[in-house]
């Protein structure tokens, strides 16, 4: 009997032992955030390994945290399937055993809310030539700055004027009571805003009080030029800010004083960049509550630009959006964007096709014999005539930099080809970046994109994008696996693509602060 005893006895310890190799396990903690750093409860995550070996699905605490035994059956490296109701389920490819990792959930913006309100006290408001006007905004996280596009600053709704129903602006663009002259006297006054805002998340929203010159900005108008292309004479005076968040179902109203607090301050911004063949679009930024707030928005001059910002704000940074130059071929019937000063419209037929041979923005434009040639035949003042190619750009490069003294000089990761689908892979070509830049992660999205009219002639569209899945890995990746996107159950009725975003760290930071995106329609 005591025989059979000890042989069960050591029968059970060397299954024990057996179970503890096959299952030995290490602890690693993980942690599901939103995009404001906030612990999100009750997230799933799932972990697999090449093999398919899935897990029993593990649920983030109160803080946020996933802190659980992984058996040694599931090897590394892992994938990890992220997902909570509301949010855009995330995979995270490449897993090697890293402990403390952060895994950041972007929220779902298929709800979204309406807030409008009013805005009121203006101060000296004159008669001067100058249009008063209120730009309503909201602040942005990382998320989102990686993903901006221009109806994150100009609403795509366009409303007319009350008292002058010829004059159609944003939507988030309010107006005090005034009265200018323009051959005759125009009343303008729009005192209501009104914003379209994703819905579940908190946010601080404010009001700047800017203004424009009415001759010069009518001129730009008539010129074919879209509300965008006024930034630059834009001058930003007095602001109003509150906190928010946008919990429940219905719409909400804010109004705004402007009366009481004055911007002042400012940044220089310069950039080493072919102003000739690229354009770049600045926004100031103070960062409050790891959120980034909007004061000034320009387009970067040949020699640098000046960007308004509050004295005392403690974060100042400069967000900067590098796009193409709109590629202008040259024909008779579009010598009328041009200015009416122009030489231009007095060439000869001879000039004429001299022209249609060097395009502007055209491939001969990059070897410097043929740039020269055309910078000295062409008038100087057509070469500004270009358009805006930032509100349907598909390729942008993003910079977000702190200022040092009031100062910035932005550096830009290169512009990267749209990826190309191959069967159930998209292949990628990694941008080349210089020794100041470390490369931090990749992110493939599948977006739901629309164009959208931002003008009452629609000579003028908005590109807009809506996440709707991605997938991230922790370094920058030449290829993915786009089952994802084949399985996902799409709309015959809309637009949809596949957009790569490459992220890159600078000096000690590991936080991303420069990014490049492009995207690939899906037909």
């Amino acid at each position: 009997m005591k025989q059979i005893l000890l042989f069960t006895n050591i029968f059970i310890c060397v299954f024990l032992i057996n179970s503890l190799k096959t299952y030995a396990a290490k602890s690693y903690n993980w942690k599901v955030l939103d995009n404001f750093n906030n612990p999100i409860h009750g997230a799933t995550v799932i972990v697999y390994n090449s093999k398919k070996t899935i897990n029993k699905k593990l649920i983030s605490d109160s803080n946020g945290n996933v802190a659980k035994d992984i058996p040694a059956s599931i090897s590394a490296p892992w994938t990890l399937i992220v997902s909570y109701p509301n949010f855009i389920t995330k995979t995270v490819l490449e897993i090697k055993k890293e402990n403390n990792l952060n895994i950041y959930l972007t929220k779902q913006a298929t709800n979204i809310n309406t807030l409008s309100g009013k805005t009121s006290n203006f101060s000296n408001i004159r008669r001067d030539g100058l249009i008063d006007f209120g730009l309503t905004l909201y602040s942005l996280n990382l998320s989102e700055i990686w993903n901006i596009a221009a109806d994150n600053f100009f609403s795509t709704k366009i409303l007319p004027v009350p008292t002058f129903s010829r004059v159609k602006v944003p939507a988030n663009v309010s107006l005090p009571n005034q009265t200018e002259s323009y051959f005759l006297s125009i009343r303008l006054k729009k005192e209501y805003y009104e914003l379209v805002v994703p819905k579940n998340k908190k946010y601080i929203i404010h009001t700047l009080h800017g203004q424009f010159p009415l001759k010069k900005a009518i001129k730009k108008i008539q010129g074919g030029n879209s509300f965008i292309s006024l930034v630059n004479l834009f001058k930003f005076k007095a602001y109003s800010s509150k906190n928010s968040d946008f919990v429940k179902t219905e719409d909400k109203k804010l109004d705004f004083d402007l009366s009481k607090k004055t911007i002042g301050g400012s940044i220089q911004v310069k950039a080493n960049i072919d102003t000739k063949l690229q354009e770049v679009l600045l926004l100031s930024l103070d960062k409050k509550q790891n959120q980034y707030l909007p004061f000034d928005i320009k387009r970067l001059s040949s020699s640098g630009s000046a960007l308004s910002i509050p004295k005392d704000s403690l974060n100042k940074n400069v967000l900067g959006l590098l796009t193409e130059k709109n590629k202008l071929k040259l024909t008779s019937k579009n010598l009328s964007d041009f200015p009416e000063s122009s030489q231009i419209q007095n060439f000869t037929d001879e000039e004429f096709k001299m022209l249609q041979i060097f395009e502007l923005n055209s491939d001969k434009t990059t070897n410097k014999k043929y740039m020269q040639e055309w910078e000295d035949f062409l008038p100087k003042d057509s070469l500004a005539a270009t358009k805006s190619q930032f509100l349907t750009a598909k390729k942008i490069s993003i910079a977000l930099q702190k200022t040092s003294d009031n100062k910035v000089n932005l550096n830009f990761l290169p512009l990267i080809a749209a990826p190309k689908i191959n069967n159930n892979y998209v292949d990628l070509k990694l941008p080349t970046i210089a020794n100041n830049f470390k490369a931090h992660s990749s992110l493939l999205q599948l977006v739901e994109i629309k164009e959208v009219f931002i003008d009452k002639n629609k000579k003028h569209k908005i590109l807009t994008t809506k996440i709707l899945s991605e997938v991230a890995v922790s370094t920058w990746v030449s290829k993915f696996n786009i089952d994802f996107v084949n399985n996902f159950k799409k709309d015959p009725s809309k637009r949809y693509a596949i957009q790569i975003i490459f992220l890159a760290t600078t000096g000690q930071s590991s936080e991303p602060s420069h990014a490049t995106r492009s995207l690939q329609e899906l037909l």
